[in-house]
């Protein structure tokens, strides 16, 4: 079985599946994100011990991909390497719990690449990223998309561009 905080999570989706409900026969502070993954994921494979395992390799995966390209528009290529290696270490090695707060990391990385590019339909992408952030942990969903309008408004004060200021509305 899954060490740690990830048995709860996958516990809680097995629940799910059975027909209970979360906040009313169990309870839980988080939003259903997790649950509802590890619901589904149970009801795609079946009941296996290492939906968890599997899950935090994907994840690790994605993460150091997002992180690589986040990376690769602030250094040089070669560092921006690095940054993902270092991504895909943490996870394998120090915390390998497939818990809400994975989850939510790779949705705010996947909404900070979007927020990266010069576009408009990447603001409501990643708006949009920022929800399923807030899905999985309220307070870091929240804290992304404030960030991403924060950094928008300042850009826009720079460099005197009135669309940036109206992204950095939008998303917040």
């Amino acid at each position: 079985l899954p060490r740690g905080n990830s048995l709860v999570f996958l516990v809680e989706g097995a629940r799910m599946l059975r027909g209970e409900r979360i906040y009313l026969d169990f309870f839980e502070l988080t939003f259903p994100g997790t649950q509802l993954y590890y619901a589904a994921a149970l009801r795609l494979f079946g009941a296996s011990a290492w939906v968890p395992a599997i899950s935090m390799v994907v994840i690790s995966a994605v993460s150091a991909w997002l992180t690589t390209a986040v990376a690769q528009r602030v250094v040089r290529q070669t560092t921006a390497l690095f940054a993902g290696l270092a991504t895909l270490a943490v996870p394998v090695f120090l915390n390998s719990e497939g818990t809400h707060h994975w989850f939510s990391t790779v949705a705010v990385l996947a909404a900070l690449c979007f927020a990266l590019r010069d576009d408009r339909w990447s603001t409501g992408v990643a708006g949009a990223l920022c929800g399923v952030a807030a899905f999985f942990t309220q307070t870091k969903g929240l804290a992304m998309a404030l960030a991403i309008s924060a950094w928008w408004l300042w850009r826009a004060a720079k460099e005197n561009r009135s669309e940036l200021r109206f992204r950095a509305l939008w998303i917040a």
